[in-house]
């Protein structure tokens, strides 16, 4: 049961570490361009 949950988080982890990556490579882009 315990280790289940622990696989759930670390993907949700995965899943938020992901995302804001992408959201912070997208803002760095557009001040980039924006420069």
């Amino acid at each position: 049961m315990d280790q289940i949950m622990m696989k759930k988080l670390n993907k949700q982890a995965l899943w938020f570490v992901v995302i804001h990556t992408v959201f912070i490579f997208n803002l760095v882009f557009d001040v980039i361009e924006f420069l």
